[in-house]
């Protein structure tokens, strides 16, 4: 049977038009222009050269998504085991915030030199030097927590550590990304990556809070540094070259590029500044406050649970949005992460039932979801590659640089004025700090990169649910 050939129209003899069309279920075309993704097979049809792009499901991303949502599952037992282990030593609200904002400091001053490492190596290689060492840091804990006394300060230095090495995979994660799917992916990779993210926290709060009662904390930390482990052997398994385009410069200049890509757009400072704020209140008072009000002198998995409720409302979230395309994109993400992520802290300074604060957990979480999806993709779409860690590197410095500061800070504004209404207080500045950016017109118009249809064929049966690239010989 003969096909009609898909053909484009040449710009020169070494400029070809490269276009990606991807088929979904319902046999629709849609098509983006894009130079990444996994490598292909071509095959020539009537002078045309047509290359099926692996799937979603073949070549690194598996095997990436199997080596991260190892090593969420593991890090989401830590706050519980930390929170229970901490408080059944009677360390109490302030030691255990010395220790999370140990972490949390360390994560924010190595922040820019893991972003410009990410850019001028390769990311899988960064991955798996940050997961061992994880692992070698928080089996470390694992042991001071078994020892049965708790020295604060031994436990606040690993901590810092593990912070450390969290600087260099948070920037290689979000650049390795686009390296392993092309453009009309990413939104559902995005969606995967999301949902075993916050899976874990479903999962990995119970079992964390199961395991702390039965065992003790530092049980649920041994298993923290083993998942850690696991995922370094399956990230191990990926193949990217490294993403730097030009030839090495000094460590500072490549941190002064990303300074410039970073500034030079607004949507993108406006949003990391209204989250320097978010995350600071978000830290103090659900991080904090929350297991010291709601797990102290009761059962930890009541905590777990809490927590179990947000992550399946981050799930929610994540099967929506693998599904949906959404044109304004971040300005919904923004608009849904203000109005739902106050819910749980209101609820909590309001003393609400463990139902009802669970309820608000899972609305809170709906929001927190569709954000982080819509995020990472747009910074996926509209920053270069070549550039992605060291922005990234700079949006989590920005976001993260207050949750220290929340951290620290909540122990003695609750004890002067109670812990309840610091978390009210802290619902109410979430709501407004989360509205602001939304006045920002680059915020509320940023689009997608548009999918326009394109008429043609499937070539062979092979062909549905992949990537096609059509290359004019």
């Amino acid at each position: 049977m003969n096909h009609e050939p898909i053909r484009t129209r040449p710009r020169s003899r070494l400029n070809v038009s490269v276009v990606r069309l991807e088929i979904f279920r319902t046999g629709r075309w849609r098509h983006a222009h894009s130079h990444n993704g996994p490598p292909a097979r071509p095959t020539r049809i009537d002078g045309v050269s047509f290359v099926a792009v692996q799937t979603l499901w073949e070549g690194n991303f598996p095997r990436y998504l199997l080596g991260r949502s190892v090593s969420f599952l593991g890090n989401a037992m830590a706050p519980v085991a930390l929170a229970a282990a901490l408080l059944h030593h009677d360390a109490g609200s302030s030691g255990l915030g010395l220790v999370l904002a140990a972490r949390s400091g360390a994560l924010v001053i190595f922040l820019l030199v893991g972003g410009a490492i990410g850019d001028r190596s390769r990311r899988s290689h960064v991955l798996v030097a940050s997961h061992v060492g994880a692992g070698v840091t928080q089996a470390a804990a694992a042991a001071l927590l078994l020892s049965g006394t708790v020295d604060i300060t031994a436990l606040t230095c690993t901590e810092a550590v593990n912070g450390a090495l969290s600087a260099f995979t948070l920037p290689a994660a979000a650049g390795i990304l686009p390296q392993l799917v092309g453009d009309g992916f990413r939104q559902r990779a995005n969606s995967l990556i999301s949902s075993a993210r916050y899976g874990g926290t479903v999962i990995g709060p119970v079992a964390g809070g199961l395991i702390a009662a039965r065992f003790g904390g530092g049980a649920a930390i041994a298993v923290d540094a083993a998942c850690f482990l696991i995922a370094a052997i399956c990230l191990a398994a990926i193949r990217v070259e490294s993403a730097a385009t030009t030839r090495r410069t000094m460590m500072a200049h490549s941190i002064i590029d990303g300074w410039h890509e970073f500034r030079s757009r607004r949507w993108l400072w406006t949003i990391v500044l209204a989250f320097a704020v978010l995350n600071s209140i978000w830290a103090g008072v659900w991080l904090v406050l929350g297991p010291v009000d709601v797990a102290a002198g009761s059962h930890p998995a009541i905590w777990g649970t809490t927590l179990a409720a947000n992550g399946i409302g981050i799930v929610i979230a994540n099967i929506v949005m693998y599904r949906v395309d959404i044109g304004r994109l971040l300005g919904t993400g923004q608009l849904c992460v203000a109005a739902l992520g106050a819910l749980p802290l209101l609820a909590l300074g309001m003393r609400m039932p463990p139902v009802v604060l669970m309820a608000a957990a899972c609305l809170g979480g709906i929001g927190l979801g569709i954000f982080g999806i819509a995020w990472q993709t747009s910074l996926q779409q509209h920053v270069p590659n070549e550039l992605l860690s060291r922005v990234s590197a700079y949006d989590s410095f920005g976001s993260f640089v207050g949750m220290p500061l929340g951290q620290i800070a909540v122990g003695p504004l609750s004890a002067h004025f109670g812990s309840y209404s610091v978390a009210v207080a802290g619902g109410v500045l979430f709501l407004l700090f989360g509205s602001v950016p939304l006045a920002v017109a680059d915020v509320r118009d940023l689009r997608q990169p548009p999918a326009r249809p394109h008429k043609g064929r499937v070539i062979g049966r092979r062909a549905r649910n992949q990537d096609i690239e059509v290359i004019e010989s």
